[in-house]
């Protein structure tokens, strides 16, 4: 009979932890956070708390906002900049979703949120828009 690792027990399979950082990776790897390439701003977090951010930009530029969602439901993603909202929703498992903001400000704000009863782990990542 093979050994269990630590607080596997044996029974249940892997623990909340384990499943959220393999759903993490998964979220991450589908917005690109693991590839090479610039990079101005990343992050994951369970859906449960949501994603808060206000990442610093240069004012003026253009990027492109990508989220990805990696667990069960679906997710919201907001990008907010001088004034405009824009929102998408996320389904988990599925393709990731990209916004483009435009003459940024020099922050924006990101907000990802569970839809209803979702569950999992969301990463977003913003990266220089090049038409």
């Amino acid at each position: 009979m093979a050994a269990t690792g630590p607080g596997g027990g044996g029974r249940g399979g892997p623990s909340q932890e384990e499943r959220d950082e393999k759903l993490g990776r998964e979220a991450e790897a589908a917005v690109g956070t693991t590839a090479d390439g610039p990079e101005l701003g990343a992050g994951a977090g369970r859906l449960a708390e949501g994603i808060h951010t206000q990442p610093l930009l240069t004012p003026g530029e253009s990027y492109k906002v990508s989220f990805a969602c990696a667990g069960s439901g679906a997710a919201e993603a907001t990008a907010q900049s001088k004034g405009a909202t824009e929102v998408k929703k996320v389904e988990c498992g599925g393709a990731p979703v990209h916004m483009r903001v435009h003459d940024a400000p020099s922050r924006v704000t990101i907000d990802v949120t569970a839809v209803g009863e979702a569950s999992g782990m969301a990463a977003y990542r913003i990266a220089e828009f090049t038409p």
